[in-house]
């Protein structure tokens, strides 16, 4: 029963969708071709400058997320109660969590540098 009113509803909503599809009238679109006020609403901005400043967000997303898990770490440590499997899973959170702080430093610290080597490679400073 359930299968038959299931698949009588979903070939009146095809049969629906179709319909509308196909006797849908032109859509009238407006034709703007008054450009004078584009430079102002994209900005000034280089392209170096918006892309570089897309991966400072990207890392320090990355390092909030890396700071939040040592302190989950941290929390499991202090929680384990004595527990060795909780301490060495803590550990191993704790330890993960530096390390994956280290390479988002370390990111950071070589995108600056690329950067700044494209900007005196092209003469225009980041």
């Amino acid at each position: 029963m359930m299968k038959k009113t299931f698949a009588r509803f979903s070939s009146i909503a095809a049969t629906s969708v179709g319909a509308l599809v196909l006797t849908a009238s032109k859509v009238s679109a407006q034709v703007n071709t008054n450009y004078a006020g584009v430079s102002d609403s994209l900005g000034d901005k280089d392209l170096r400058e918006t892309v570089q400043d897309g991966i400072k967000v990207f890392l320090s997303v990355l390092a909030l997320v890396a700071v939040v898990l040592i302190l989950v770490g941290g929390f499991r440590w202090m929680t384990a109660g004595g527990n060795q499997e909780k301490v060495e899973s803590a550990k191993k959170t704790l330890v993960a969590a530096l390390i994956g702080l280290v390479i988002i430093f370390a990111a950071w610290a070589i995108v600056l540098f690329a950067f700044s080597q494209i900007g005196e490679a092209t003469d225009t400073a980041v």
